[in-house]
């Protein structure tokens, strides 16, 4: 459910680059606001001149998973069902993120309040399974069904010793989907009719299930559709390359905001910062007011700089993997990233690599509250 009806609208007054106009339609406010006299008037937690930056109010230290108890993790997400908050995340046995290619398991984890702190309770899928995406869906017989997307099969392989020492990316790691009627299993699987990395699951108001995959030989995300969640799925559309100077786009977040446009979120990142992370790309976004059709923005959603509840900052080398939380009617309150906290790895290695550098894959994962506060954002 990532639809719901029309939240508050700030109005951002743009600078005027000589006679132009700030914007001349929507579009031009990243459909995340409207176009009113040439200004944008954005819908929160969305901000900035364009539109095209996501509020976010102060994190809660310690992070949801990884960071106490230390464990390797990197990005989940998070639903609510009985009053608990249910995190599906990536945990790495026994190794830091280097080892994400031989073992990624994925870790269930629970807390009576969306701030956490995530407890453990039980191995939701076993290695080799990696960046999990869970999404409701509903059974007429059954109830509620728990559906979990991910790479990798999760066949249960023995954990293999840590990689200290660059390797190649195994050959396939296309998408499977597990399937239970409880948050705890036991998990259906069911194979996909497509390869699919790094999947983005979500189900239209309509009921058509769409799923959109990271094309790595074209670079460029790929649309399918489906009237179940486990397929056949076939192609819808395809998106436009990346805008230039962005650098590489992976991880995207697929979803319908409160007036029904198209938005993806995703990780982008370049291979010549090393030094000064914070000046890096690390976030991209398309948008699109049919699904068919898409635009994208050269200007980030977020950066790497967090500011937590005690006042302090914190620079991040890279966060990746973002996903959203909705709450009850719909709006998204909260989003989940996979983070490494060291500010950067240089001289060796660029931003984006830290992650998965020995000595400095000690990543876990963020939850960062979105804000709904107006005000602030009248430039």
């Amino acid at each position: 459910a990532k639809m719901t009806t029309m939240t508050g609208i700030v109005v951002v007054a743009s600078l005027l680059v000589g006679l132009a106009l700030a914007c001349t339609n929507d579009t031009d406010c990243t459909l995340s606001g409207e176009c009113v006299d040439g200004q944008c008037h954005c819908r929160l937690p969305w901000t900035g001149d364009d539109c095209g930056v996501l509020k976010f109010g102060p994190s809660v230290e310690p992070a949801a998973y990884g960071y106490d108890p230390n464990v390797t993790s990197w990005g989940g997400n998070i639903i609510e069902y009985n009053s608990m908050y249910h995190l599906y995340v990536t945990q790495i046995v026994n190794c830091g993120l280097k080892s994400w290619q031989h073992n990624s398991e994925v870790a269930h984890a629970t807390s009576a309040t969306i701030d956490g702190p995530y407890i453990r309770q039980d191995t939701a899928l076993p290695i080799q399974a990696h960046n999990p995406e869970m999404v409701l869906g509903r059974n007429s017989t059954n109830g509620t069904m728990f559906i979990l997307f991910h790479i990798f099969s999760a066949t249960g392989e023995a954990p293999a010793p840590c990689v200290n020492s660059s390797e190649p990316t195994p050959a396939s790691n296309g998408a499977t989907i597990h399937m239970s009627y409880s948050p705890e299993g036991p998990w259906q699987p069911f194979t996909l009719n497509i390869g699919c990395n790094n999947p983005a699951p979500m189900q239209h108001p309509n009921g058509t299930w769409f799923l959109l995959c990271n094309n790595r030989h074209e670079q460029r995300f790929v649309l399918y559709r489906a009237t179940r969640y486990s397929g056949p799925y076939e192609v819808a559309t395809t998106l436009p390359a990346r805008p230039s100077l962005t650098g590489v786009w992976e991880d995207p977040f697929l979803y319908l905001d409160t007036v029904g446009n198209w938005h993806v979120i995703a990780h982008s990142w370049d291979h010549t910062i090393k030094t000064n992370c914070n000046a890096s790309n690390v976030s991209g976004h398309f948008f699109s007011a049919d699904g068919m059709n898409w635009e994208s923005t050269r200007t980030p959603p977020y950066g790497h700089e967090v500011t937590f509840t005690d006042g302090s900052t914190k620079i991040f080398s890279t966060a990746e993997r973002p996903k959203m939380y909705f709450n009850a009617t719909g709006f998204p309150t909260h989003m989940t990233f996979g983070v490494d906290p060291h500010e950067n790895c240089a001289p060796t290695y660029y931003c984006s690599s830290c992650k998965t550098s020995v000595g400095f894959d000690d990543t876990y994962t963020m939850l960062r509250p979105l804000s709904y506060q107006s005000g602030a954002e009248r430039l």
